[in-house]
């Protein structure tokens, strides 16, 4: 006879949605209804009403306080076994996220919390504003070793309450990658690409000035630079940054090969770039990065990747995964991708590593550990599940 599942309601973004979270609690909840151990459902925060389907118990507004407080009220009345709070600082309303802080503080539910972005020099009210909301809850959830250390050491949230589980990245219907380089008229040509929410903390001018020097030997190379920019940005920063990149690309005489997809990207979508690309680029200027959904996809996917070495592309490129270039050196950068297109044995072999890497990461696998997790923390408080 099964124990009753567990009655959990993650607060998240949630598609139409496009960000790395909506996408990330979206492939979790789908995992988790394969299963019966879990019985999810959503509240979705957005910064307009939108219609959702029936996973969507209700929704809130990202900039409006008083609709955090009345989300509060609908989660008591829902009254759940455990709440997940799928946390991002670009994610719920006020500084740095802070009217969520209000919306817990009125839960009659206990709650869990995953850190999906952990700042390693945070200003005084992140690290507030963050730490409360991981010591009020009944345990943090991280996907790197990495994150876990730095709640540790710049959040003061006590070691034994954060749990690393592993990142759970969407299975892809195998592609063909020549067809959809054929698409882009880029048939039998060496592809790179860089996807996500992108500003200056994405190095991309060093991935521009790699592949200007990459293109003395290689001419066949193309780089293509998907997503919107980092929605932390006021508007008139990042109009300036992309002038910026444009204006780097037109100096180093590289327009033809440079591919600018500048707005938000559907899923399907950034599938598609991930497949089709050679070589994924994740230039990052600074070993700060503690996770970075987009080149786990590329891992998932089994893609080579070239990355500096932040702790997470550490991580996520370890035992042949990958290749590690020197932070802010666009030498460094082109002597990785040089190496990959003139052996293609060696990058063969890395994409085989990232596949059998990325399976391990595929939801359904890692929706078991989810699943663990949630009954233990439901066992250990002696919740009454529904």
């Amino acid at each position: 006879m099964h124990s009753p599942a567990i009655d959990m309601l993650f607060l998240s973004t949630w598609p139409p949605r496009e960000c790395p979270t909506a996408t990330y609690t979206h492939g979790m909840v789908q995992a988790l209804k394969a299963g019966d151990a879990v019985a999810p459902r959503v509240m979705a925060v957005n910064h307009e009403a939108q219609t959702y389907r029936d996973d969507v118990l209700a929704q809130f507004l990202q900039g409006h306080w008083i609709s955090h407080l009345a989300a509060a009220e609908l989660v008591n009345e829902a009254d759940p076994d455990l709440v997940m709070v799928e946390h991002s600082f670009d994610v719920f309303g006020g500084r740095h996220g802070g009217h969520l802080l209000s919306l817990l503080q009125r839960l009659a539910v206990p709650y869990l919390v995953t850190c999906h972005t952990v700042p390693t020099t945070p200003d005084s009210h992140q690290r507030d504003t963050l730490g409360e909301i991981c010591h009020s809850s009944i345990g943090v959830v991280v996907t790197s070793p990495y994150a876990r250390q730095a709640l540790n050491q710049y959040y003061y949230v006590p070691s034994e309450k954060i749990t690393v589980l592993p990142r759970g990245v969407g299975q892809l219907q195998p592609a063909d990658r020549e067809a959809l380089k054929g698409i882009s008229g880029l048939q039998g040509k060496t592809v790179l690409c860089t996807c996500g929410a992108l500003g200056p903390d994405s190095g991309l001018e060093y991935g521009l000035e790699a592949l200007a020097r990459v293109l003395k030997t290689h001419p066949d190379v193309h780089y293509f630079i998907a997503g919107e920019t980092h929605p932390d940005m006021p508007a008139g920063q990042g109009d300036a940054w992309r002038a910026a990149l444009a204006g780097l690309v037109q100096a180093l005489g590289i327009g033809a090969h440079v591919h600018f997809i500048n707005r938000p990207l559907a899923l399907a979508e950034q599938q598609n770039f991930l497949q089709m690309a050679d070589i994924y680029l994740a230039p990052c200027p600074s070993w700060l990065q503690t996770t970075s959904s987009l080149l786990a996809h590329a891992v998932g996917c089994g893609r080579a990747a070239v990355a500096t070495p932040s702790l997470h592309a550490q991580e996520m490129l370890a035992e042949g995964r990958g290749m590690l270039a020197h932070f802010q050196d666009a030498q460094s950068l082109a002597r990785c991708i040089n190496t990959l297109i003139e052996n293609p044995v060696l990058k063969e072999s890395m994409e085989a590593c990232a596949l059998r890497y990325g399976k391990e990461m595929a939801w359904p696998k890692v929706a078991r550990h989810y699943e663990d997790y949630f009954t233990a923390t439901a066992a250990e408080y002696r919740l009454p599940v529904s």
